[in-house]
């Protein structure tokens, strides 16, 4: 079974500040006086990603997503709550924890502007201490899936938005971590170039199965990389349930009833992740699954057989649509 690389419960930050009168006077009386103000930006966050999985946060602008990402990655305290990533607690700091994860920021980064990003790429492979074989096969092909090797040697400052994020990605993922957090990781880039962008972190995914941890305001980046898991699941449920006719009998199919009643009868949070993203899947399986077997066995009547494989495919095209549209509607008014 999959197994739970972060983990958070009820994690909560909450950051004082003191506002000031405007002028000269203002600011006098505010040194003795000062007004001071509490802002929530994370109240009882909790939930759990699988090793591999690629998870978007979503949330209007100041809901407190880049702030969560930023207490994962160590760079703040929590005021509350508890978190567990890889084994590390995140805040601690430990080595061990700096060599799991990498973080990128589409409003900050971390290449030096005058300077190539070669210089940049081998400042981060002595800080990691990467082995310059292993450091030249993955900044070989790296750079080859972005298609920006003939950037190496132009300064940052020279590159377009698009150019210097794949440089970002570049230098985040030397040193191959486990975890990957992106906080916003295509904004204001041109829809060229972020179909290049989540396109190289879907292949990237999928072939090292690194986690993604991922904010962002575009449906997208969220379709692309966080739904895609949802085919790949249910694929892997099709396939043994091919393979065997047991629900063929009355006592399996009763059993299942009972099992997918049971199922839809409990709060779905006592579930585990895995049980969740299943039972999504539960009811189209069995129909696609026993349709045809039980067609085969003179059972059931053709007419019912064909809509027994209609239905639950024109059920996924409805759900998949409403999605879409539930998502830009929030994006639209979530900003």
């Amino acid at each position: 079974f999959p197994v739970d690389i972060i983990t958070v419960q009820d994690l909560c930050k909450t950051f004082t500040y003191s506002t000031k009168e405007k002028g000269l006077k203002g600011s006098l009386r505010n040194l003795f006086n000062r007004q001071l103000q509490t802002k929530t930006a994370v109240n009882g966050v909790s939930f759990t990603v699988e090793k591999g999985e690629a998870v978007g946060l979503l949330g209007p602008n100041g809901a407190g997503k880049t702030t969560t990402l930023k207490m994962l990655s160590g760079i703040l305290y929590p005021t509350s709550g508890s978190a567990a990533v890889a084994g590390y607690i995140p805040w601690e700091r430990r080595r061990g924890y700096q060599r799991r994860f990498a973080i990128v920021m589409g409003q900050k980064s971390q290449l030096w502007p005058d300077l190539p990003a070669l210089d940049t790429f081998e400042l981060n492979r002595r800080i990691y201490e990467i082995d310059e074989d292993a450091y030249r096969r993955t900044l070989d092909e790296l750079t080859g899936l972005l298609d920006v090797r003939a950037l190496l040697q132009v300064q940052v400052r020279r590159l377009s938005l698009g150019e210097r994020m794949k440089m970002e990605l570049i230098a985040a993922l030397l040193h191959r971590p486990d975890i990957l957090y992106l906080d916003e990781p295509t904004i204001g880039l041109d829809i060229l170039s972020q179909r290049s962008i989540r396109d190289f972190l879907k292949y990237y995914n999928e072939q090292t199965r690194t986690t993604l941890l991922l904010t962002s305001h575009y449906t997208a980046d969220i379709e692309a990389l966080c739904l895609a898991g949802l085919f790949l699941t249910y694929c892997l449920f099709l396939i043994p349930e091919l393979l065997s006719f047991w629900f063929v009998a009355g006592n399996g199919m009763q059993a299942l009833s009972s099992a997918v009643f049971d199922f839809n009868n409990t709060p779905m949070n006592l579930y585990p992740h895995w049980v969740r993203r299943l039972g999504v899947f539960v009811l189209p399986v069995f129909v696609i699954t026993n349709f045809p077997t039980l067609f085969a066995a003179g059972k059931l009547p053709p007419a019912l057989t064909a809509w027994g494989l209609v239905v639950p495919v024109l059920a996924f095209g409805v759900q998949r649509l409403v999605w879409r549209r539930a998502l830009r509607r929030y994006t639209s008014a979530g900003g």
